[in-house]
């Protein structure tokens, strides 16, 4: 009978630990986010127009793309938007630069965000461009 009541004691300090573990690693979880993730914090984008060049040194191959350009702040975004020629310029000029070898590999196409980027720098005074998306990206 004792050994009844003391195996009845013990199993109910052990649900009662089980409950109060699984309570504690549900307010870790829920305090760091439901999935532990981080939060992908993402700038003002602007959505440039699709662009249309021939590669360099080529008439019979060209390059269509489009992009997501994001920003640190609003006010750069306010400034590309009227700042739209020369963005246009800059991106035909650097696009039309590119060869077909280059674009064939992640890592030119990377070379080409990068410069597009440094570029479009060069001429934002009120922010700066942090990252560049592709949203169309076709070359023949």
């Amino acid at each position: 009978m004792i050994k009844k009541i003391l195996i009845a004691v013990l199993s109910l300090i052990l649900i009662i630990v089980l409950i109060v573990a699984g309570i504690m690693v549900f307010r870790v979880y829920s305090a760091n986010g439901s999935s532990g993730e981080k939060e992908i914090e993402v700038g003002p984008i602007y959505e440039t127009e699709e662009f249309t060049v021939n590669l360099s040194a080529s008439l019979s191959h060209f390059i269509k793309a489009k992009f997501a350009i994001e920003l640190n702040n609003e006010k750069a975004q306010i400034e590309l938007e009227e700042k739209l020629p020369l963005l246009q310029d800059t991106v035909i000029m650097v696009l039309s630069g590119q060869s077909l070898e280059m674009l064939l590999s992640n890592e030119g196409k990377e070379l080409l965000k990068k410069e597009l980027t440094e570029t479009i720098n060069k001429f934002l005074n009120k922010g700066q461009v942090t990252k560049i998306y592709f949203k169309t990206f076709i070359f023949s």
